[in-house]
């Protein structure tokens, strides 16, 4: 416990992890040597959780949160009932423990995700893990730094990576709710206005809810937004309507994780981040997920002569040609209001199978299909040409492959059949190029018929 206070009052990253580490180990020895310590596991496993959130682990975070959940109410229930006064300070350093082990799950998640507009309540959960070692302090030292110098960085840097976050955060502090850390939150605003390189802001008093549009509009013309480009600031007020993420979230949670899976591959793609590039590909993935959503749903007994590609052929037949599923593709997209063609010439020197047009710019689907090998390994040999297409535009591309291959088992889930690639330049003073695959699953059976 000694070890753990001085890390609470460390001034720096390198002695509170050195600190962390020593308590831990204390912590491991205590459990090692009695089987029956909650209060040890407990804190071990707090230890953890910040270090799993610090580490950008999500999954070990999960692992540590849900262990300490569990020692916490093992160790209070042995205290049931024997509450004292010296036992105050156990109680509410574990309940401050808890606490943060759960803002950290919710700090974690939604800072991974790619949909930018959050709810207030959910950015409260963000500061909730900003300010956690106010919470788990176990005595007063002033201003220490303590558990910031892990937990802020990440939150931070993920406000800086998207300028709409701060419009959010200015927004909020001019009606804060009243279970707002008010001081937390002007800390946050200026650490993140400071890693964009923006003058300091003082703090105003804005007006309340009323008149929402005249908000927004005083919002968006605040100091902070006015060296970004007309365009950025266009894409920060779509984005600040919600354009697209209450579509996103009405979609089943297959579809859901696949699109997050998706977007989270793409982020490191600098044309992703344009605001207006963003918007649209962002579409068009959307309406590919649920075509392909559609597709594998599909009935035989229920298909129509446009869609029997996607079953195994019946004697004396051969198998489709990919041209069946372009079609198909391209129809389906026609028909959700894409401006689509198909055998665009002059595209990078060929012929597009599909071209997406959108304002200011263009996306081409490579259309494929396999009859042997169509493991995510097995499609790479299509990437170059994939992306090739798009030497005049933007670095995105997507590749439709129809999977011909014997499918005498179950299908592949569907969020098994489109991924992320990212292609490396083959001179490093090229750009890198990324494209969104989608495998499509064809020559299939019934689950009836399935062996």
């Amino acid at each position: 416990m000694c070890h753990l206070s001085d890390a609470f009052n460390a001034a720096d990253r390198s002695s509170l992890l050195t600190q962390l580490t020593a308590s831990r180990t204390h912590f491991t020895e205590a459990i090692d040597s009695d089987e029956d310590r909650p209060d040890a596991t407990a804190y071990r496993a707090a230890i953890n959780a910040v270090l799993a959130f610090e580490a950008n682990d999500n999954e070990a975070l999960s692992t540590e949160a849900a262990q300490l959940r569990r020692s916490t109410s093992e160790h209070a229930l042995w205290l049931t009932g024997l509450r004292t006064g010296w036992r105050d300070g156990r109680y509410d350093t574990e309940a401050a423990w808890y606490t943060l082990s759960a803002d950290l799950e919710h700090a974690a998640a939604h800072l991974n995700s790619p949909l930018p507009t959050w709810p207030s309540q959910t950015i409260q959960h963000v500061f909730a893990a900003y300010i956690a070692h106010r919470s788990v302090r176990l005595t007063p030292t002033g201003d220490a730094s303590a558990l910031q110098l892990l937990v802020a960085p990440r939150i931070e840097d993920a406000f800086a990576a998207r300028e709409g976050l701060l419009l959010h955060v200015h927004a909020l502090l001019a009606d804060a709710p009243p279970d707002w850390d008010r001081q937390a939150a002007e800390e946050l605003r200026s650490a993140v206005e400071s890693r964009l390189g923006l003058p300091p802001e003082e703090p105003e008093d804005g007006p309340g809810k009323d008149g929402a549009a005249d908000d927004l509009a005083a919002e968006l013309g605040r100091a902070v937004l006015a060296a970004l480009p007309p365009d950025t600031l266009n894409g920060l007020h779509e984005q600040l309507t919600d354009t697209y993420s209450s579509h996103i979230k009405t979609l089943p949670k297959a579809e859901q994780d696949l699109f997050n899976e998706v977007i989270r591959g793409l982020q490191p793609c600098p044309d992703f981040q344009s605001f207006s590039v963003r918007e649209h590909f962002i579409r068009l993935v959307t309406a590919t997920i649920r075509f392909l959503a559609n597709r594998t749903n599909r009935g035989r007994d229920k298909h129509t002569k446009k869609t029997a590609y996607l079953f195994a052929p019946k004697p004396g037949e051969k198998l489709p040609l990919e041209i069946e599923l372009q079609e198909d593709l391209h129809d389906y997209l026609d028909s959700a209001c894409f401006e689509v063609q198909m055998e665009t010439i002059d595209r990078s020197g060929g012929r597009a199978d599909i071209l997406v047009i959108f304002p200011g710019f263009s996306i081409v689907i490579e259309c494929k299909r396999e009859l042997r090998k169509a493991e995510p390994a097995d499609l790479k040999r299509y990437l170059g040409q994939t992306v090739a297409y798009q030497a005049a535009g933007v670095t995105l591309g997507m590749l439709a492959v129809l999977d011909l291959t014997p499918k005498p088992q179950w299908l592949p889930n569907l969020r098994d059949n489109m991924w992320t690639e990212h292609i490396p330049a083959p001179d490093s003073r090229q750009l890198d190029r990324w494209a969104v695959v989608m495998r499509v699953p064809g020559n299939r059976t019934t689950p009836h018929d399935m062996s």
